[in-house]
């Protein structure tokens, strides 16, 4: 018989199905494997039996799910963020921080739960409950908060005209009262913004030079003072101390209609330290604008009167309107002087000139512009002012907004509110008014990224498909700013992805473009202009749908699981069909994924470039992915329970993956906190840790007996040592120890679990057609091996024989690389050992690593 020597020097299109393993004429049929279980694909061709799980510790609930998540604050500095019903859990470098924070998730929010950050400051959303951030000001304090949002966004408007809402008062607390049942108890919190029309005002007038007053003032000694300002007035009247000629504002009383103030102040003139500032005179100092205000001192200890004046209009040279968009400005007669427009703020006391004008009896004001935000307009002279000015001062009509915050509910037609920012502009019904979008009746966001400097959210229970922008740089503002009538560039933008079906939005992918991933379609936002208000187009890219799996964004690729969570695509722009599309990843290992649900993912692309698929049973998924080299090689991990979540952590020497892993430990359900060891190149078998759950002992001095076992109590685990090579012999965790039959200085111990590699049937194209369904022996074999030791080898996983290194009863034990030639048990119920398959097995249960680089089979054939 002749024998043909046939290589794989490459396993890089990994585990395909039975369905596949006729698929002879594929390419990567001569890169598969039938099985490659706890085995790690490299990208550039050979596998490795993947590293143990090193144990950092126990989650809070062993009977409660948890998620893993990482938060990057510096390029070498990352945590891992261990959430659960409730709680955060902060790590850092496998070890646990004493920092838990508190949360409102149960556990069954945690699928839903969406992360983005920014700098030291994370975004989490999870549609159920209100948005929050968790912010590091230092390793020891992290805190956690609501996020507060500002000016939106909100629900189109009321459409009930007959529906009006009144308010109590204008700023602060106000009670709100509607003309019908709106009100919900799940709105408190929420935002709702009222819209008044207000009316063009005008102030049609005339003054001539006015005589400046000083203040009258009045001497104070050390005493408790109390200011009283009553009377039927409006304007403002300012209660002032002075020192040294220099004037301080102690209180602002502003009025419009009738007042009354009493106020309280502690003052002293003894030059001594105290804790506030103290004062030689006090003085009023009056706006008046109508009417008049009588101020009055007391002594507040005696309550004896000190001094009382009433206080008129300062001069005719005043008029004050409130205005909120446009104003205009004609004045008329010879005046010779200056004149000012001031302004004020509504949350200020201050005026500040906002125009002057000046005249020699040769000039007269026509003027217009808009003011930066609701607030009041008065027109002053200047000393030496001469002549008369007649003057038309005009504030235009506009639509007032103002934007409250629900404190509290009392009935379907009554709730009080606090006005946030610009008060309203009348107390006066208006059926303009608009609820905020993100309350526990229509929902929260279901998650969040930034693009463009913009915080981006999208999706809640009421609006499943709308997309929202915060403001330009300004995050927590969702708000709409005009400027000459139209809305300005920065302002929030919100837009709903329209197609047949409501579909929810999942994730949030921000690139070049913001790829909007929904359970139905997916969607592209160009990056390639800016986006405002009115220069936002989503278009729809491919129609597949997505899972609450979070998507790993690779390279300029998307990898995400489809709706069902049964399999898993990429996704990427292709000029051909200027699109987002790609390609089904799990195309030939149906068998992985089949009758099972993803439920979670994460992305090392160091040192290996894998993806790990967390699936439903506990069973952990590898997909060696290289996208530009069409590298897909799918591989999976067993261990002694079931896998959970996942995630990976950057680090210097590569990332590292934790996963929280469910396990059966002295008959208790244990959930706990480990890590995929590092690799190493060493040819010490020491520097290899290849066990779960492991924990590496080292003392100073060598010992027998090993402590801090008690994640393994009851639990049979291997071990090796320095001072001999243990073989994999189960001890017994008792007490939290063991005993090993040798001292040794440093140790390895944990749960053992096993590589298994199967190729698929052998394939050669000869003169006369395919060689499948021809007798063949597979009479040898070459393992060109890397740093291994250990393993079986056969033509089935029923009979194998043990692969013979040197002699481990005399000499240390090390790690062998090279070509290994091997000879495979033939299955005794077949002739010669002649089958129509041709197939190698590889199997390694022992505390080793074991990497093959690329197999050679010698295969003859007859029989």
């Amino acid at each position: 018989m002749s024998v043909i020597h046939a290589i794989q020097p490459a396993f890089t299109a990994g585990e395909i199905s039975e369905e596949v393993a006729s698929r002879v004429d594929l390419e990567k049929y001569q890169l598969a494997l039938l099985t490659a279980e706890n085995a790690l694909l490299r990208p550039y061709g050979g596998l490795y039996k993947r590293t143990g799980m090193l144990y950092h510790g126990p989650c809070v609930y062993h009977d409660k799910q948890a998620l893993l998540v990482r938060f990057n604050f510096t390029e070498s500095i990352c945590y891992l963020l261990e959430a659960g019903q409730g709680y955060i859990n902060i790590w850092r470098d496998g070890v646990k921080l004493p920092v838990q924070l508190a949360t409102p998730w149960t556990e069954a929010d945690l699928p839903h739960l969406r992360f983005t950050q920014s700098a030291d400051v994370m975004y989490i959303t999870s549609g159920r409950c209100p948005v929050q951030v968790i912010t590091r000001y230092s390793e020891s304090d992290w805190r956690m908060a609501e996020f507060r949002f500002e000016n939106g966004p909100f629900e189109p408007i009321n459409p009930d005209a007959d529906c009006k809402v009144y308010a109590s008062g204008t700023a602060g607390s106000v009670l709100l009262n509607s003309s019908k049942d709106v009100f919900l108890p799940g709105q408190v919190g929420a935002l709702l913004k009222i819209s008044h029309f207000v009316e063009e005002v005008s102030v049609n007038s005339s003054f001539g030079a006015a005589t400046a007053v000083e203040p009258a003032k009045i001497s104070v000694g050390i005493y408790t003072v109390r200011a009283e300002v009553s009377g039927t007035w409006a304007g403002s009247v300012t209660w002032q101390g002075g020192s040294y000629s220099r004037w301080t504002n102690i209180r602002v009383f502003s009025g419009n209609g009738s007042q009354v103030f009493d106020n309280e102040y502690t003052v002293d003139n003894d030059g001594s330290t105290h804790t506030q500032a103290y004062y030689r005179e006090m003085r009023f100092s009056a706006n008046v604008v109508t009417g008049s205000a009588t101020v009055k001192l007391y002594n507040a200890d005696t309550d004896a009167l000190l001094y009382e004046e009433m206080l008129s209009p300062v001069s005719a040279a005043l008029a004050s309107m409130m205005v909120g968009s446009s104003w205009k400005l004609i004045t008329n007669e010879k005046w010779t002087g200056k004149i000012s427009l001031e302004y004020r703020p509504y949350h200020s006391d201050v005026w500040r000139s906002y125009r002057t004008y000046s005249s020699k009896e040769d000039y007269n004001v026509v003027e217009s512009g808009t003011v930066e935000e609701y607030g009041e307009l008065r027109l002053v002279t200047h000393s030496g002012f001469t002549g008369t000015v007649r003057f038309d001062l005009s504030a235009y009509a506009y639509t007032h907004e103002s934007v409250l915050r629900i404190t509290s509910y009392a009935n379907a037609r009554q709730v009080q509110a606090a006005v946030e920012g610009t008060p309203l502009a009348t107390t006066g019904g208006t059926a303009d008014w608009n609820m905020g979008a993100w309350n526990a009746v229509n929902g929260y966001p279901y998650c969040a990224t930034f693009f463009q400097d913009r915080l981006v959210f999208a999706g809640s229970a009421k609006f499943p498909n709308m997309v929202w922008m915060s403001r330009t740089g300004d995050y927590p503002n969702f708000g709409v700013e005009k400027a000459g009538g139209d809305v300005t560039d920065d302002s929030a933008v919100q837009q709903s992805l329209i197609s047949r079906e409501l579909f929810k939005v999942q994730h949030l992918i921000p690139g070049q473009d913001l790829i909007v991933l929904t359970e139905g379609n997916e969607w592209m936002i160009s990056g390639s202009e800016i986006v405002t208000p009115k220069r936002m187009t989503p278009k729809l890219q491919t129609a597949r749908g997505v899972s609450e799996v979070p998507p790993q964004f690779i390279g300029n690729r998307i990898v995400y699981v489809q709706r069902r969570g049964a399999t898993v695509r990429d996704m990427g722009y292709s000029y051909d069909s200027d699109n987002y599309t790609g390609m089904d990843l799990t195309l030939l290992a149906k068998h992985l994924v089949k009758g099972h649900r993803i439920v979670d993912a994460t992305y090392s692309q160091e040192p290996d470039s894998v993806i790990y698929f967390v699936r439903g049973d506990g069973v952990l998924l590898c997909l060696t992915y290289i996208r530009e080299q069409e590298v897909y090689a799918w591989s999976r991990i067993v261990t002694d329970g079931a896998f959970e979540a996942v995630t990976a952590i950057p680090g210097a020497g590569g990332d590292t993956v934790y996963a929280i892993v469910r396990r059966v430990v002295n008959g208790q359900t244990r959930r706990y906190v480990e890590s995929f060891a590092p690799m190493s190149e060493s040819g010490d078998p020491l520097d290899h840790i290849m066990v779960d759950v492991a924990k590496v002992v080292t003392n100073s001095a060598a010992t027998a007996t090993i402590d801090g076992l008690d994640h393994l109590e009851g639990e049979s685990v291997v071990a090796v040592g320095d001072s001999f090579d243990l073989q994999p012999t189960p001890w017994v965790v008792t007490n939290g120890r063991i005993t090993l039959p040798a001292p040794c200085k440093k140790v390895i111990v944990g749960l053992p679990y096993t590589l298994k590699v199967e190729q698929p049937n052998f394939e050669m194209q000869l003169r006369d057609g395919t060689m499948q369904g021809r007798s063949k022996v597979l009479t040898g074999a070459v393992l060109r091996m890397r740093n291994s030791f250990g393993g079986r080898v056969g033509c089935s996983f029923s009979l194998m024989d043990e692969i013979t290194y040197e002699d481990r009863a005399f000499e240390p034990l090390k790690l062998f690389s090279g070509d290994k030639q091997l000879t495979p048990p033939q299955e005794p119920s077949s002739e010669g050992g002649f089958n129509t398959h041709g197939r190698l097995c590889l199997m390694q249960d022992e505390p080793y690593p074991f990497a093959v680089n690329a197999i050679i089979r010698q295969v003859s054939f007859g029989g």
